[in-house]
């Protein structure tokens, strides 16, 4: 079976405070351990992204153009951020693995990096986007942090935008099924 997390043309870029080794993926963008320049490329032939790490992933295509982006629950707006996740908390909560793992400088300097991704124009950048190159999963149970409204101009645009049943926003297995069926490596 192909192993996708293993493979050298394939990087995770994690949502917020997590990373990708947590999620078992050999190659990943940490943007939430320090100031990290998330506009270096990737040389990579797909980007798999969640939550916020989405936007990480839109400015480097629109850098480089030289990759196709997976993107999982994308956290694309800020209108209302504060209150998006404080409902997300209540009703799916972060998990406790990733809790566990939370201290305070990176928390601090995750905020610095998350004020510079919500300044990439993320919209704008999809307009240039062939729907070849964008691929975009959004779990069933993700209510407040992903945009379903960007969902559907996104499905209107000829995107592919997939629902994964039962799946909520944290990043899980639910997924994986179809990024298998996604990627298309030489």
């Amino acid at each position: 079976m192909f192993d996708f997390k293993n493979n050298n043309k394939i990087i995770f870029i994690p949502g917020w405070l997590d990373s990708g080794q947590r999620h078992g993926f050999c190659r990943s963008l940490e943007l939430w351990g320090g100031l990290v320049n998330f506009n270096q490329d990737l040389k990579t032939d797909y980007v798999i992204a969640h939550s916020l790490g989405a936007l990480a992933a839109l400015s480097n295509w629109q850098k480089y153009r030289n990759l196709r982006i997976i993107l999982i629950n994308p956290v694309i707006s800020r209108k209302g951020i504060i209150k998006r996740w404080l409902r997300f908390n209540k009703y799916e909560g972060v998990p406790q693995s990733l809790r566990a793992g939370i201290r305070l400088l990176p928390l601090l300097l995750s905020f610095i990096t998350i004020i510079k991704l919500f300044r990439v124009p993320a919209l704008a950048i999809i307009k240039q986007m062939a729907p070849a190159q964008l691929f975009i999963l959004r779990g069933e149970k993700d209510i407040y942090l992903a945009d379903r409204e960007f969902m559907m101009t996104l499905k209107e645009r000829g995107f592919t935008v997939e629902q994964i049943d039962g799946a909520g926003h944290n990043y899980s297995h639910d997924f994986e099924k179809k990024i298998k069926e996604y990627i298309h490596l030489d």
